[in-house]
Formats: C-alpha cells, sequence, structure tokens
C-alpha cells in the first residue's frame, strides 16, 4: 500500500551489481500480507541484508 517499496529495492540490489531476473507481487488490496517476491542473477550478499530490511514498507525479509 506504499508507492516506491520495489524502487527502493531494486536500487539496492542493482547498486551492488546485481541483476534483476525477476519481481512478483501481489495486489494488496485483494490479500493481508502482500509480498514482493525478487528473482537475482546470484545470490543477495549478507550485507545487503539490513539495507534491504531498513527500506520504506517492508515488515519482513526472507532469502532462500
Amino acid at each position: 500500500s506504499m508507492p516506491g517499496i520495489l524502487a527502493e529495492i531494486s536500487s539496492i540490489i542493482s547498486e551492488n551489481k546485481i541483476s534483476i531476473r525477476q519481481a512478483i507481487t501481489n495486489d494488496f488490496e485483494l490479500t493481508e500480507e502482500p509480498r514482493l517476491f525478487i528473482i537475482t542473477e546470484k545470490p543477495i550478499p549478507g550485507s545487503l541484508i539490513p539495507k534491504i530490511r531498513q527500506a520504506k514498507g517492508v515488515k519482513a525479509l526472507l532469502i532462500y
């Protein structure tokens, strides 16, 4: 429900020279827990975890 979440997270990832292969989100108006899934070309380094968690609108972060 907050504009700019995808933009902020994708900026953090791309500033670290990691390509985003795919971004998928569900509609916040249709679900109680909206989620954003980002698939990258390589694993996200641990140093980015705190930056992504601090992004505006992020409530939780799961990495697979």
